[in-house]
């Protein structure tokens, strides 16, 4: 994640990073684009918004290997809709989907919130006034949370070690 950090926002060292009490990266500077990261596999995501600020809070993303989320988890964090959704995918390949879909948008308005895992959604209910988006990259889903409308725009990026 250094890495991308350094590459997209010029951050090379510590001292520009702050962590929220529940762990949450963002940037120092107050007036800095507001940030959120998350990897999957051997994918890193960095989703950065100027805006966020400006519209009453952060962004939080998540990024998922489609096949690689657990049925179980999704079952313990979905609400009812969101599981008979699940439930209703006419195969297997669909199911999977639908279930990486339903886990990024949870953990990326967990993550925009500031809260990560620390609510039981099922329990404590998600937090409320965040839009979500998602879209499929290669065999992972991303999804990112914002008070507004978050716009996905992919920019890859491959990295050079010395």
């Amino acid at each position: 994640m250094g890495l991308l950090l350094r590459d997209a926002l010029g951050v090379f060292d510590d001292t520009q990073l702050a962590r929220s009490a529940f762990g949450k990266i963002e940037l120092a500077d107050g007036e800095a684009p507001s940030i959120s990261i998350s990897h999957g596999g051997s994918v890193a995501v960095l989703a950065v918004s100027d805006v966020a600020r400006s519209v009453g809070g952060p962004i939080g993303v998540d990024i998922e290997a489609i096949d690689e989320i657990a049925p179980v988890a999704v079952g313990r964090m979905a609400n009812d809709d969101e599981r008979a959704w699940i439930n209703a995918a006419p195969n297997l390949q669909e199911r999977n989907l639908r279930m990486s879909q339903t886990w990024t948008r949870i953990e990326a308005i967990l993550k925009a919130e500031g809260v990560g895992f620390s609510i039981d959604p099922r329990k404590d209910g998600m937090p409320g006034g965040w839009n979500t988006s998602s879209m499929t990259y290669g065999r992972c889903v991303i999804s990112c949370a914002a008070r507004s409308i978050p716009r996905i725009v992919v920019k890859e990026h491959a990295f050079r070690v010395a």
